[in-house]
């Protein structure tokens, strides 16, 4: 028999060998996703390779998030081999860097170059958008990458995920990416 608790700030699930599965809070509602945004703006068709263009997600203050998973989104409009990024003709030079920043701490989680890269990260495809491009099974990608334990931000401590872009992905139809978080209203 399978048996929850509530201890400290934890919930707990009880397998008849007392393992704790999750650190979220019992309090814990329904997962949201969260748009990454610079400004207002959700789109990452953009050009960074001057200046990077960071698109974040982030609590507010009072509030803390546990995010989960990742869900990228690419348009290329052609067709995008593995060593391509999308279909811009080639790898990125400088790459599109997934960080988190967690009490004043920076840490990379990812740099994608490629087609190739996107697909090992985010290798849990949900969608392909018209046939005829992206490594050749469709135009458009969507995936998510799922983190084996979720990421705590808490928005007194100013935590956030960043999307950095620093190359030209203005030749991408589309490009956008979204975090799915539980909200703890403690």
């Amino acid at each position: 028999m399978n048996v929850a608790s509530y201890r400290g700030t934890e919930f707990t699930v009880d397998v008849t060998g007392g393992v704790s599965l999750s650190p979220l809070p019992s309090v814990t509602v329904v997962p949201q996703p969260k748009w990454f945004k610079n400004g207002s703006s959700v789109s990452m068709v953009v050009n960074g390779s001057v200046t990077p263009v960071n698109f974040d997600v982030a609590p507010a203050s009072g509030t803390t998030w546990y995010a989960y998973e990742i869900t990228f989104a690419i348009d290329d409009g052609g067709t995008a081999p593995p060593d391509q990024y999308g279909g811009l003709g080639g790898p990125l030079a400088n790459g599109v860097r997934f960080s988190a920043n967690v009490e004043g701490s920076d840490h990379e989680m990812l740099v994608l170059y490629n087609n190739a890269d996107i697909c090992l990260a985010f290798n849990e495809a949900v969608g392909k958008i018209d046939a005829g491009g992206f490594l050749n099974f469709g135009k458009g990608f969507v995936a998510k990458m799922r983190f084996p334990t979720p990421i705590a931000l808490h928005g007194d401590h100013g935590d956030y995920l960043r999307v950095a872009i620093r190359d030209n992905l203005t030749g991408l139809n589309f490009q956008r990416v979204a975090a799915s978080v539980f909200e703890a209203l403690i």
